[in-house]
């Protein structure tokens, strides 16, 4: 969980912009082709990417938070997030982006991450 929080916050510090979620495929294609080149010369990655990145990571750890509290009595009832169905459609859509085709926004992963850390304090106690 503190994972995912820290990368929400990396991606808020970083201006995530929820026009990521639908990309221009031509722009889309030139971030990453630059952002690969960044990777491969040890170079800054674009700042965009970078937001994009941490939204994701966060996105993914909630996800598996809050499956693996569905396995715990104390954790309460289970109800699907958006966060869910963007894993899903991340993990088994074939023309998925990095976005999924069930896009979730930044308001709407925290208040996700609101909920799942709500549980996961019920589930310790």
């Amino acid at each position: 969980m503190a994972g995912a929080l820290h990368a929400l916050d990396r991606a808020a510090q970083l201006n995530y912009s929820d026009t990521r979620a639908k990309p221009k495929l031509a722009e889309f294609a030139i971030e990453f082709r630059t952002t690969l080149e960044s990777i491969d010369r040890n170079r800054k990655r674009p700042t965009g990417w970078l937001a994009g990145f941490y939204l994701h990571s966060a996105i993914l750890r909630l996800d598996a938070v809050d499956v693996r509290l569905n396995k715990l009595p104390k954790a309460g009832k289970y109800r699907p997030t958006s966060i869910h169905g963007a894993v899903k459609s991340l993990k088994h859509d074939e023309d998925a982006h990095l976005s999924g085709t069930k896009n979730v926004s930044f308001s709407q992963t925290l208040r996700d991450a609101k909920t799942i850390c709500e549980r996961l304090e019920s589930a310790v106690r």
